[in-house]
């Protein structure tokens, strides 16, 4: 083990400038994570060892349970992070440097408890370091989410079709304003995106046309009239305001429900990735080329559309 890094003590870190503090509290962060790691390994050691039988403990997560003076819980979730690292050697290997923080390591934990999974992602460990220390947490949540529909596609199409049964939206009053929520099929959730992003271009290029007409040439020196949190909430009105006013117009478009254009396969059908191929049964795999027209839902000549990815047929 490498003896523990000098650190910046917090007399000297209040004098220090915003790029220097950022230094010193990631050397902080490093150390952490690179103890934490010689810690589970020393975990995974007692584990294989079955040595917390000296002490007449049941488990390894009740012997570490009882050394470190923790919950049971926090010990078992310990003892997983453990026994994933023993199986990813790469993974642990930039752990083991602190290039891996916790939420990263607690997502491969939860992907590796998944026994689908488990055996593939021997096979992808360099890939998984990669994307665990190279993205930000939220993009290596998205890389993982994609790994695993390839890796366990029914439990994928499982999750979907749960998030698509519990759809809801609700508009709640909150004194004189209001909150929208909504929820449901995270597909059709980047469909619905789409859409609003779509309108809030509108929204800008709106408002950037009034500036010029208000202000000419001297239009770049003037702010725009909406902020972007507004344009968005106006975007989202005004689909709403467009819809509700073609129905009232009685525009055939508006009176008929629309159908969705789906991307997801069909029950029996192979997975299909978003550029149209068929993957293999693993990530990382060499795809083939679809079928023409295979697994998408093709509307009625004239029917409105959303050309979007679903996770239901109709």
């Amino acid at each position: 083990m490498q003896a523990v890094a000098e650190m910046v003590d917090v007399d000297e870190f209040r004098f220090l400038g915003g790029a220097q503090r950022d230094a010193a509290l990631m050397d902080v962060e490093r150390e952490i994570r690179r103890l934490q790691a010689h810690q589970l390994e020393m975990v995974q050691v007692v584990a294989s060892s079955m040595s917390y039988t000296d002490d007449a403990h049941m488990s390894v997560r009740s012997w570490l349970a009882a050394v470190t003076n923790t919950s049971r819980d926090t010990a078992g979730q310990q003892v997983r992070v453990a026994r994933m690292l023993a199986a990813m050697p790469a993974v642990a290997a930039a752990a083991g440097q602190g290039r891996i923080g916790q939420d990263q390591l607690r997502t491969l934990t939860r992907l590796y408890a998944n026994a689908r999974c488990r055996d593939l992602m021997a096979e992808s460990d360099e890939m998984l370091a990669g994307f665990a220390t190279a993205l930000d947490v939220h993009d290596f949540d998205t890389a993982v989410q994609h790994w695993k529909a390839y890796a366990d596609p029914d439990g994928n199409r499982k999750d979907r079709d749960a998030c698509h049964a519990n759809r809801n939206a609700s508009i709640t009053p909150i004194g004189h304003g209001y909150e929208l929520r909504a929820r449901g099929d995270g597909l059709v959730g980047e469909a619905l995106a789409k859409i609003l992003d779509a309108q809030v271009q509108v929204e800008f290029q709106a408002d950037v046309d009034r500036r010029k007409r208000e202000h000419g040439d001297d239009a770049a020196n003037h702010p725009l009239a909406r902020t972007g949190a507004q344009r968005r909430h106006d975007a989202l009105q005004h689909i709403f305001e467009g819809f509700a006013n073609a129905k009232a117009a009685g525009s055939p478009t508006a009176a008929r429900e629309p159908v969705v254009t789906c991307s997801a396969p069909r029950p029996n059908s192979p997975r299909r990735s978003t550029n149209g191929a068929i993957p293999t049964n693993r990530p990382g795999g060499r795809q083939r080329p679809a079928p023409a027209g295979h697994g998408c839902v093709r509307p009625p000549a004239g029917s409105p559309s959303i050309a979007a990815p679903c996770s239901q047929q109709p």
